[in-house]
């Protein structure tokens, strides 16, 4: 029982540290998304099968079977996999992206000078540059929490609504589950330490 508590107050303070150095730049996105977004974009729920694209190592070996079976599937594509999929001329259905620091925003800043229109799924906090914000179609993702819920309310949006999870991996299984009542399947997820193939 000792182990367990000790194991509790690690952890809690791990999630104490990260609130606080990040909570600045949370309240600074929030501010950003609700002051620059304004082509919102509302998704519907299918039956198709979903693929969630992740960067992992097994993405490259995928790449030629993603694009044989491109039209069997919608595709989620977690930010860091977005250069990937496009320079492979795969168009995902959407980008998911909920990390509020400074180098998730380098994920998809290669879009701003794209032709490429593809709806971002995000949250309020979730950083993203001016552009992207402004000239993207913008699906909100919104946490069960009071600020989110305070700013939704307010502004009566359209959003998906998930929990909080410790990775985006996590977000785009909730998201997946409300949209498809099909199979969904991943690609790139491989939990597996490497040089990155972004």
């Amino acid at each position: 029982a000792i182990n367990s508590i000790q194991l509790y107050l690690e952890k809690s303070k791990d999630v104490i540290a990260t609130r606080r150095f990040f909570s600045k730049k949370w309240i600074s996105n929030i501010i950003r998304f609700f002051n620059f977004a304004n082509n919102f974009y509302k998704i519907e729920n299918g039956n198709k099968d979903i693929l969630i694209v992740a960067s992992g190592p097994s993405l490259k070996n995928s790449i030629s079977k993603i694009k044989e079976n491109r039209k069997n599937f919608f595709i989620i594509c977690l930010s860091s996999a977005t250069k990937v999929l496009i320079h492979n001329e795969i168009i995902p259905d959407v980008i998911l992206t909920t990390d509020g620091g400074y180098w998730a925003k380098k994920h998809l800043q290669f879009l701003e000078n794209s032709n490429y229109e593809v709806p971002i799924i995000c949250s309020a906090e979730s950083s993203l540059s001016f552009n992207l914000l402004k000239n993207s179609p913008i699906i909100p993702l919104e946490y069960p929490d009071c600020t989110n819920k305070y700013f939704f309310n307010k502004f009566n949006l359209f959003s998906i609504k998930t929990n909080r999870n410790g990775t985006v991996s996590g977000n785009a299984l909730e998201i997946a589950k409300q949209l498809t009542t099909s199979n969904i399947y991943f690609v790139g997820l491989d939990l597996a330490t490497t040089n990155s193939y972004q």
